[in-house]
């Protein structure tokens, strides 16, 4: 069935047609494949990659006073508790990179110190 079948098929019956008809040649488009932007492939895989977010993060966890929660200094429980904060924020940014199994490999390397 045509397009101009249906548009008089629809009005005969009292309907009003809203039907866009084509007003000239079908233009084919090139496939959209060809104008994507290719991803660079990084070598070394997401370790790598986010080298310096992994650093950053240890040298956190190395600096880190983890019995901060003891003292009874409020300069050093505050200090102790803004770093805690600053490491659990690194620590969920790397796992939205896929870093998730590393950081807690480290994470657990330096608690247990």
């Amino acid at each position: 069935m045509k397009i101009n079948d249906i548009i008089q098929e629809t009005t005969s019956a009292g309907a009003i047609a809203s039907v866009a008809t084509p007003l000239g040649k079908v233009i084919k488009r090139p496939n959209p494949s060809v104008y994507a932007k290719k991803k660079k492939v990084q070598e070394g895989g997401p370790e790598h990659q986010y080298s310096e977010e992994l650093a950053k993060y240890e040298e956190l966890l190395k600096r880190h006073d983890w019995t901060y929660n003891y003292s009874d200094d409020q300069r050093a429980w505050s200090k102790g508790n803004k770093e805690a904060d600053e490491i659990r924020r690194m620590k969920r940014t790397l796992s939205g990179l896929g870093l998730a199994s590393v950081a807690s490999e480290l994470y657990a390397k330096y608690k247990d110190n």
